[in-house]
């Protein structure tokens, strides 16, 4: 092999790796994105199993997936992770997210693409209120489970969870 070939061969070699790790992880479907949560979710009842798809958020080519870890007994983390729709199917893992804590058990909070990305999954919930900056009140009925919701997060002043009877959770 001439010398000028071994540096177009090693030049090529570059260019392949560069254009490799700047794509990111891709993954396929669902089966993908549990892949991507067990490796990215710093729990280990992630990596035995216990973790769950609750919800994707789609917001134009990215998602937001929700996953839920723990048990009913122990209770449950919920762990955002975010991917780029690339086609149908397949997604490029973006980045995990810290574990969202909120005051009301089995809910979560992240401040994802300028909104407060909300989750519930406690079946006492019904209502969402929001009071928002101006004083105005917006209450959001929760009637499903999992239940998402996102909503700017300029105009959130506070937020609660209530049960059927309008008493915070």
């Amino acid at each position: 092999m001439t010398k000028t070939r071994r540096i177009l061969a090693l030049l090529l070699a570059v260019f392949c790796v560069i254009l490799m790790n700047s794509c990111g992880k891709r993954v396929q479907g669902i089966v993908g994105m549990l892949e991507a949560a067990r490796a990215n979710i710093p729990s280990s009842a992630a990596k035995n199993g216990e973790l769950n798809l609750c919800a994707i958020v789609t917001e134009d080519n990215r998602r937001l997936a929700w996953f839920k870890v723990g048990t009913e007994i122990g209770g449950y983390q919920y762990f955002p992770i975010e991917f780029e729709r690339i086609e149908d199917t397949e997604y490029k893992f973006i980045r995990a997210y810290s574990v969202v804590i909120s005051r009301c058990e089995n809910t979560a909070i992240l401040d994802w693409n300028d909104k407060y990305q909300f989750i519930i999954d406690n079946r006492e919930c019904k209502t969402l209120r929001i009071i928002q900056t101006d004083g105005s009140t917006k209450n959001i009925s929760v009637d499903k489970y999992p239940f998402t919701y996102g909503h700017t997060t300029t105009s959130i002043a506070e937020y609660y969870f209530l049960d059927e009877k309008g008493n915070e959770i």
